[in-house]
């Protein structure tokens, strides 16, 4: 679980994505809030205003103080959208709060204006770490405004309390807006590792894949990518344009990869690779995912060592592929990549089903099959951006 510090948050979070569609319509207009008295934190049109014993602080927050030491804090930033949906509000919690949430997220209503609410675990104010935190997202027009409240131990004032003094000039917010509208297209990188072995001549041959899983909420297709394999001071030593996907086309909470395998590097400045930095591209795709049934696999140690896996691959496409793509992931016990290899094949006309190898004696990998806890076998076309 990783540590919010809120004095942070309350600065760093900032990001404008562009939304589709238009005005949010049927929105609601709060009555004018009344002048707030004692301490006030105002942020753009959010206004919060707060007991007498809150001191407004140079970041734009307040705190409360017992003696010395800071006992509460309350943060606000603002994301800023086109426009504001509650797909964009669920969607920036789960990029933002995942790691810290303390349960689901509650919508709930202050002053006529729609909350979301999210407690944290973990959570740090000053150094100071907190037993009770909370943020509260807060639409209104194109503002998802984000108030972080935190509290030591002791502290009897809780979140729920402080955030009841919220108000919002020109409130414009409406949750039922049709979600369906919004579309949101994302990956995010959740592995990558390059290998560089020697084969049985004694050359080097590199493998190299990012792993990555669409978050998003529509299908995406993994387009094209660069690897830039660097030495000490960030000098490209060697960079693979031809980098393979598999599969092209992923659906929400699937995992793709981008990857090469079976690419050499010349002997003389392989020593000097110290850094991979994959670069790579996707977009939304109206397509479903693309690939192929797989069936009747199998793992044996290979004759000259690696490891071979067997199967056999059904098109149940109404379209010939010529050159179909096998990749295989293998994972240790811990559920790490311990690596991957593909093979090109021949023509897989629609229809019918095929057998498929892949093999990684040519590459150097010291694994073997009492190594293996389990392998992912995907076979799709040859995306067509790469060749």
């Amino acid at each position: 679980m990783k540590k919010i510090l809120l004095t942070v948050l309350v600065l760093v979070t900032v990001l404008c994505i562009c939304g589709c569609g238009g005005p949010v319509q049927g929105s609601v207009a709060a009555e004018p809030a009344e002048a707030p008295t004692g301490t006030v934190i105002e942020h753009g049109d959010l206004i919060i205003a707060l007991p007498d014993d809150f001191t407004n602080d140079s970041d734009g927050g307040a705190y409360k103080e017992d003696g010395d030491s800071i006992v509460q804090y309350v943060g606000v930033h603002d994301v800023q959208y086109s426009h504001v949906t509650e797909l964009k509000v669920k969607d920036y919690i789960d990029r933002n709060f995942t790691d810290t949430m303390d349960g689901e997220f509650e919508k709930i209503t202050i002053n006529d204006i729609t909350v979301y609410k999210v407690n944290l675990t973990n959570a740090t104010i000053h150094d100071v770490e907190c037993a009770s935190a909370a943020a509260y997202l807060v639409p209104s027009g194109k503002h998802v405004y984000i108030v972080t409240i935190g509290a030591i131990e002791g502290e009897d004032q809780d979140s729920d309390e402080l955030i009841k003094g919220i108000s919002v000039k020109n409130y414009e917010y409406d949750a039922d807006v049709e979600m369906k509208s919004e579309t949101v297209a994302r990956v995010e990188q959740t592995g990558l590792n390059a290998f560089l072995n020697q084969d049985y001549s004694g050359g080097v041959v590199c493998i190299a894949y990012v792993e990555v899983e669409n978050t998003g909420n529509t299908n995406i297709r993994l387009t094209n990518g660069t690897f830039d394999f660097t030495d000490d001071n960030m000098h490209i030593v060697d960079t693979e344009d031809m980098v393979l996907t598999c599969p092209n086309v992923i659906a929400p909470g699937e995992k793709g990869y981008y990857f090469i395998t079976q690419s050499f590097i010349d002997n003389s400045v392989a020593s000097s690779i110290s850094r991979f930095e994959p670069h790579f591209q996707y977009e939304e795709s109206i397509h479903a995912p693309d690939r192929y049934e797989i069936s009747d696999t199998a793992i044996r140690n290979g004759e000259y060592g690696g490891v071979v896996v067997t199967g056999r691959m059904t098109n149940n496409s109404t379209e010939d592929d010529l050159t179909p793509n096998v990749l295989v992931v293998f994972r240790g016990a811990d559920g790490e990549i311990l690596g991957i290899d593909n093979n090109l094949m021949n023509e897989l006309p629609a229809g019918s089903t095929q057998g498929f190898e892949v093999s990684t004696d040519f590459d150097g990998y010291s694994f073997t099959v009492d190594d293996v806890d389990s392998y992912e076998v995907f076979a799709c076309p040859l995306n067509p951006m790469v060749y």
